[in-house]
């Protein structure tokens, strides 16, 4: 009796000595979820308005961004971001007038991104969800038969749409993260019957 009790006595207490070795092991070995914090550039790669015959020249807007990330598991982030879209520009004529279109837009992002490691250094990364944008868009029609005479006009829009963006990301020093991706979304209705249509390269700095 005495004997199994030793044995029983001896068995707790190896659990209980190891019990935080292993702990500790289990915590090095996965990486804690941290909030991430970065800063983004979206490069127009295509710009499309649709039902729009007359368009001539589509330049794509500049964004400017900042991206919160929460992990809630290991490959899985939660994620909001504030996106400003400037410098959006589509001229086109007719056989009585030219026109122009200068538009900036403000959008809210909200989705879930996954990312999961390729090599040492590099993982692939996808992200989807739904995005609030607002337009302000400042409307010019020029009338050369008229000696150049012109009106203009501002109205905005908004809208909820869905976005992704595929890409890569490489871990810099520091704790710093450099990605490049692809992403798109589209603007229905700008203004009545028309679309915008937006692909871009993003390059993005995750802050450690």
């Amino acid at each position: 009796m005495k004997k199994t009790f030793a044995t029983a006595l001896f068995t707790v207490a190896s659990a209980a000595t190891l019990a935080p070795s292993a702990a500790q092991a289990s915590n090095e070995s996965t990486p804690p979820l941290n909030p991430r914090v970065s800063v983004e550039l979206a490069v127009p790669i295509d710009y499309e308005i649709t039902q729009t015959p007359s368009a001539e020249r589509e330049d794509g807007p500049i964004g400017l961004g900042l991206r919160a990330g929460l992990p809630f598991a290991q490959h899985w982030t939660a994620e909001a971001a504030a996106l400003a879209l400037v410098d959006g520009e589509v001229d086109g004529s007719t056989p009585s007038m030219k026109w122009q279109m200068d538009i900036d837009t403000l959008a809210l992002q909200f989705g879930v991104g996954g990312h999961y490691p390729l090599f040492k250094k590099i993982e692939g990364y996808a992200k989807a969800g739904a995005m609030y944008w607002e337009s302000r868009t400042e409307a010019t029609k020029i009338f050369p038969q008229f000696g150049g005479l012109s009106s203009s006009g501002k109205f905005k829009e908004q809208g909820f749409e869905p976005y992704y963006e595929v890409g890569f990301s490489y871990r810099l020093p520091s704790n710093l993260n450099l990605s490049i991706g692809y992403s798109r979304w589209t603007q229905s209705d700008i203004f009545p019957g028309t679309d915008l249509k937006s692909q871009n390269l993003v390059l993005r700095l995750n802050l450690p």
